[in-house]
């Protein structure tokens, strides 16, 4: 089955997900420290540089690959999957995680996390080390997990 088209102004773009975590400082805290030590063990490459195809969705940290020279790299889904895998190791539910397709000005097609909190959804990026609302995040958003497995997603048309 192919993702469904909906236009969305003003949901957020993880509406279809329907389990939220609690806001408090422990889950914000593991928020913060996942984006962060995933932002500093792996450095961007594309994956033609990586692994010489056009388009690879890896892990190289949990699973190996993408090393060269003793540093591992990843491109942004890469990020957005070891960020999703460590977030459910540490005992996240995957129905309030979802990885998003967005279009950045600044490097064109992106993939972050979203994580849906009782209060907000929000973005974690390999591009910065803020954690921000998705309405705050600088993004045209194109299509979005639709469900815990990785196989389901959905498009999106939301005015940026």
């Amino acid at each position: 089955m192919g993702p469904t088209t909906a236009m969305v102004t003003s949901a957020p773009p993880v509406s279809t997900q329907t389990q939220r975590i609690a806001a408090d400082s422990d889950t914000m805290a593991l928020l913060e420290t996942v984006n962060r030590q995933v932002n500093r063990a792996l450095r961007w490459r594309s994956d033609q540089e990586i692994y010489g195809e056009a388009e690879r969705w890896a892990m190289p940290l949990s699973v190996g690959g993408g090393t060269i020279d003793g540093q591992v790299y990843g491109d942004c889904e890469d990020f957005a999957l070891e960020k999703r895998a460590a977030l459910i190791r540490a005992g996240l539910p995957p129905e309030a995680l979802a990885i998003a397709i967005v279009e950045s000005y600044a490097t064109g097609h992106h993939a972050v996390l979203i994580v849906r909190l009782d209060n907000a959804d929000i973005v974690l990026d390999n591009e910065t080390p803020w954690i921000l609302p998705w309405n705050e995040a600088p993004y045209t958003w194109r299509a979005v997990q639709a469900g815990p497995s990785l196989l389901e997603w959905r498009s999106l048309a939301i005015l940026s």
